[in-house]
């Protein structure tokens, strides 16, 4: 995975911070870094309510959901939030704009091994070919790099 730290990330008016990318995630914790972990793909729909949102579904962990982040934005971990996702097998990125409790590095009964989930904001009746898939090969940008 290769890592861009190309600019400061605002998250409120007049706060700046640098998140938290995979590359110093771990370092004097004891955990590896969440950059040396495959990619599970997965979608939610927060438009069906119940499991894909909290008690407010029309809210993301940075502000107000809106149509245009079906299709380009969805739940990472937590360190990966604000930032943008690229997976190049799938020519696809995404902007980390939710969190979810699942969306950790967690074991993966399937690919017998642990994984990091990545959880796509998607249309639940039109899923895309590679849901479920584990991908070796992601990076990280920051906000904006790949609007």
């Amino acid at each position: 995975m290769t890592v861009f730290l190309c600019a400061w990330l605002a998250i409120m008016p007049g706060v700046c911070v640098l998140p938290a990318f995979p590359a110093y995630a771990g370092i004097g914790t004891g955990y590896p870094p969440l950059d040396s972990y495959p990619a599970l793909m997965s979608i939610y729909d927060p438009s069906l309510g119940g499991i894909n949102c909290d008690s407010d579904c029309t809210t993301v962990a940075t502000g107000p959901l809106t149509e245009d982040m079906y299709f380009t934005s969805g739940a990472c971990h937590p360190d990966l939030l604000g930032a943008t996702v690229h997976f190049p097998a799938i020519d696809f990125s995404m902007k980390c704009v939710d969190t979810g409790g699942l969306i950790d590095v967690g074991w993966n009964e399937y690919y017998q091994q642990e994984v990091l989930y990545f959880d796509v904001m998607w249309d639940a009746s039109n899923p895309p070919p590679w849901l479920y898939w584990l991908l070796d090969d992601w990076e990280v940008f920051a906000w904006n790099q790949w609007q």
